[in-house]
């Protein structure tokens, strides 16, 4: 967590003072020394909506700044979907348990987004990885079969590791063609003997707005 570096920083980039940006965030300047001496590490709800306000940012913007630290991936790189993911199911209950997480195929070390948990429940376990790590240059010529494949990929990876996770999230990026293409072939499909559950996730990552998610595992 980067919490007391960005108040800081905001502070020095708007000429506050810890008063000054207390009222602003509705807050007493002994919270804010808290935060910059590190001992909170992340804003409630209430002081998150209204830094956000402040900053006229939408809150994953913020607490992916915070959690990550200000130099956020940038909109182009491979890994902002999944970082702003991540800090929208931090803010929606959920811890960081690794970020990111290396899980053993055969010889190989691959490489996931990251493993969290649901706060309170420990055992309640999902891992996060974009799909379009594994789609690499043949996005224009991805079928139903082909995505369908790297599904079977992932699960092949997850389900041969000794650590188990209650469900896998695939994400999908609404802003990318491709990915939306690939999201609307795959999502009427169900796949049968899954060792847990698969959602794929479509999701808008400048907004955090949670599009449509659905659970690819044959009840």
């Amino acid at each position: 967590m980067y919490f007391a570096e960005y108040m800081k920083k905001l502070r020095k980039d708007k000429s506050l003072t810890q008063s000054q940006i207390a009222d602003i965030l509705g807050i007493s300047p002994q919270a804010i020394k808290m935060i910059e001496n590190g001992s909170t590490k992340f804003p409630s709800k209430v002081v998150l909506d209204k830094l956000s306000d402040y900053l006229d940012k939408f809150p994953v913007a913020v607490a992916s700044a915070i959690i990550f630290g200000d130099d956020d991936y940038k909109k182009d790189e491979q890994g902002y979907l999944s970082c702003r993911y991540l800090a929208y199911k931090y803010i929606n209950g959920w811890n960081l348990d690794e970020v990111p997480i290396e899980l053993q195929y055969r010889t190989e070390s691959i490489s996931f987004s990251g493993k969290i948990s649901k706060r309170r429940e420990p055992k309640n376990t999902s891992i996060i990885i974009e799909f379009s790590e594994f789609v690499g240059s043949d996005a224009d010529d991805l079928t139903v079969e082909g995505a369908y494949d790297i599904l079977a990929t992932i699960m092949t990876i997850v389900a041969q590791n000794e650590e188990s996770f209650r469900r896998v999230e695939v994400l999908f990026d609404i802003n990318d063609y491709h990915e939306i293409n690939a999201f609307q072939m795959l999502e009427s499909l169900k796949i049968y003997r899954l060792p847990t559950d698969l959602i794929i996730v479509l999701f808008e990552p400048n907004t955090g707005a949670l599009c449509k998610e659905v659970n690819m595992k044959n009840k």
